[in-house]
């Protein structure tokens, strides 16, 4: 499976799952069913919260992103992009869906 692969969606986890806390532009994010503590900056914060509200396609979730911080699409968004997918996937944060 292929992170930029458009017939998969990818779903952050419930958000019961996952508990929050912020310390000014920076949050540690508390996974209750792996027992592990993240570091996520503000960016990846919002994208990881966007993916718990609703699932979303690699192109759709750099889409939404742009217009989150009203940005032009292009290669270092989408680079970005993969990025987080990668490492929030190892982390277990989210999961891979069929379209």
């Amino acid at each position: 499976m292929s992170i930029r692969d458009e017939s998969i969606s990818w779903m952050g986890l419930p958000e019961t799952a996952l508990l929050w806390e912020q310390f000014g532009d920076e949050y540690l994010v508390y996974n209750c069913r792996s027992g592990e503590t993240h570091f996520l900056n503000a960016t990846a914060a919002e994208v990881l919260k966007s993916l718990q509200a609703e699932p979303s396609t690699p192109g759709a979730l750099e889409a939404r992103i742009c217009a989150l911080f009203d940005m032009e699409e292009g290669v270092s968004v989408a680079q970005y992009v993969t990025g987080l997918i990668q490492e929030f996937d190892h982390a277990g944060l989210i999961c891979p869906l069929p379209v």
